[in-house]
């Protein structure tokens, strides 16, 4: 009989690394969207390959229409307010970006902004600050110091071609109205526990047991 690791603590999610994590994330969603609870909200996940994502680990559609993406941190500590703001103004500066280049008002990111959603996805938790800036996003994040988060983004790489005259007006109007929903282990873990498929891949007693010996070596 294998033995449920798990069976009396909660799942450790940091004992995946950060694909696999991505992963049950993605099976996470795609799990509740077949059994019918995002009827009418989606009806498809896709999860992105990993390589130039663009701050999206899994995009989520309705009638191919792209409604949302997800993003995964998976960290051992709880997600603090700069790194929160890090991962949302840099996913919006991906939409910028791609407006600029085509000069339409949507993108493969986002079609609508009134109708789309920001999923972070969390291994652990976010503090107690982070928690209270996303609940109230569309007005709290005018008492963040958005400024210095935005002007360490734009000196990467990907932004080289980003017209910056405009873009952080852009980036105000677009957090006015951005939905962000938070997700943490405690939301995850019922739905993971409850999958046969996903405990015995991910959380098996032989699965972490090769997992921690394949990072000896």
């Amino acid at each position: 009989m294998k033995q449920d690791l798990y069976i009396n603590r909660p799942l450790d999610f940091n004992k995946l690394d950060h694909r696999e994590f991505e992963e049950v994330v993605y099976y996470y969603f795609k799990d509740q969207i077949d059994k019918g609870l995002y009827a009418g909200i989606y009806d498809n996940v896709e999860l992105s390959s990993g390589v130039g994502e663009r701050g999206a680990d899994a995009m989520l559609f309705l009638k191919y229409v792209i409604k949302g993406v997800v993003q995964c941190k998976r960290h051992k500590t709880n997600i603090g307010v700069e790194l929160a703001l890090s991962e949302i103004i840099k996913f919006l500066l991906y939409h910028i970006l791609e407006t600029q280049k085509t000069n339409k008002n949507h993108s493969s990111l986002i079609n609508e902004i009134q109708d789309f959603t920001y999923y972070l996805v969390v291994s652990k938790d976010f503090t107690q600050k982070t928690k209270s800036v996303l609940a109230s996003f569309n007005t709290s994040w005018k008492e963040q110091k958005i400024s210095k988060v935005y002007n360490a983004i734009i000196t990467m790489k990907s932004f080289v071609e980003l017209d910056k005259t405009t873009a952080y007006s852009q980036l105000e109007t677009l957090l006015d109205s951005l939905k962000v929903v938070m997700i943490t282990a405690v939301d995850l873990d019922p739905i993971v526990r409850v999958n046969s498929y996903l405990k015995n891949r991910y959380f098996s007693l032989s699965n972490l047991v090769d997992a921690e010996q394949s990072k000896r070596f």
